[in-house]
């Protein structure tokens, strides 16, 4: 997948689009927390939010894609050195960066003392993670890859209608059971489903749906029923966070959730859709720019949140102008700086390891 002719350029666009709606989530949500829930504000952040929750499963999509692809040798000594050991330096670097940044900033604005026990405690967080809230995702893509190779095994020997099954208890018992679940809850705490298979209840079934998008052609009855599902999924959780979170008199987040029915269709339509109405009429030039793009947002995705705070501090925040428009200018101005940032750092050689 190196030599640039023989790039999936739709999985690029993706990645990009993945990365760029994770920025755009981590600014609407930076006043989500704090501002009343019945203002008109609110209601923009929590639009914003809802529709690019679909963000952190499309990136495990797109690893399933490659890392179940047969076609491509993927030995599990090379799942150990050449990807888990990259993203445990990734973790160790950007723990660090991170939590001394903590340290530093909380002294200088906040006049507290740096200390042995907050240091030690900054090493634990690295240990234990998270060390930052959005670097939780290294941690759950080690357990990923270390399942790999194993995974790998059955998606070379199943047939499409077995792949098929395992998506389908997937959602049924991964994602709609649950969310059922936690709703007959709400209403009576007797109505208790025991029933659960919690090997589903993971991030695996977008790792294969991942592979099973990219590898089998989706009929149009089916593509078109992904996308009204998808279409009604970013409505619903639109307007019910609304409405349980002016109910409750707070914010209240739990249809941002990445492991529900509604986030699944949402990233299941974003990735049929950019798949299927991508045509190789870019020039080489242009695959090349979103190539390097795609190749830098690893490194976009760790340090967009250390950006994000530098840009607010200058006073580019999520509601500098109305918010409908602060959203999407201030996710720009984060993302070209991460990436500029990103793209001569990776120049360097030892940059590999951690971004």
């Amino acid at each position: 997948m190196e030599n640039q002719k023989n790039r999936l350029v739709y999985a690029d666009i993706l990645r990009i689009l993945a990365t760029f709606a994770v920025i755009i989530l981590h600014v609407s949500a930076s006043k989500w927390y704090d501002t009343p829930v019945k203002e008109f504000n609110w209601q923009i952040y929590n639009l914003y939010d809802s529709l690019v929750r679909w963000a952190v499963p499309v990136f495990v999509m797109l690893s399933g894609m490659f890392f179940l692809n047969p076609e491509k040798e993927i030995a599990t000594n090379k799942i150990i050195k050449k990807y888990i050991i990259r993203i445990l330096f990734a973790i160790i670097f950007w723990g660090l960066f991170y939590q001394a940044y903590e340290i530093v900033a909380k002294f200088i604005f906040m006049n507290e003392p740096i200390t042995l026990k907050r240091i030690i405690v900054a090493f634990g967080k690295i240990l234990f993670g998270p060390p930052w809230y959005h670097l939780w995702y290294l941690y759950m893509l080690i357990g990923l890859y270390l399942l790999t190779p194993v995974y790998r095994v059955f998606a070379k020997n199943a047939e499409e209608k077995q792949i098929r099954y395992l998506l389908i208890l997937f959602f049924l018992c991964g994602l709609v059971l649950p969310f059922f679940k936690k709703i007959l809850l709400h209403f009576d705490s007797r109505l208790n489903i025991t029933f659960e298979i919690s090997e589903l209840i993971n991030y695996s079934g977008y790792f294969f749906a991942g592979y099973y998008f990219s590898k089998y052609t989706i009929n149009k009855k089916t593509k078109l029923g992904i996308y009204v599902f998808g279409f009604l999924s970013f409505a619903f959780t639109i307007f019910g966070t609304s409405y349980i979170s002016i109910k409750n008199g707070q914010p209240n987040e739990y249809l941002y959730g990445n492991l529900l029915p509604t986030t699944m269709f949402e990233a299941f339509a974003i990735f049929i859709l950019i798949k299927s109405v991508y045509k190789k009429k870019f020039s080489e030039r242009t695959v090349k720019i979103i190539s390097e793009i795609s190749k830098s947002t690893f490194g976009i995705y760790l340090i967009h949140d250390f950006i994000k705070s530098v840009v607010f501090k200058v006073g580019i925040t999520s509601d500098f102008i109305n918010p409908l428009l602060a959203i999407p200018v201030s996710s720009i101005i984060i993302f070209a700086i991460s990436f500029c940032i990103i793209y001569f750092a990776r120049k360097i050689s030892i940059s590999r390891y951690i971004m």
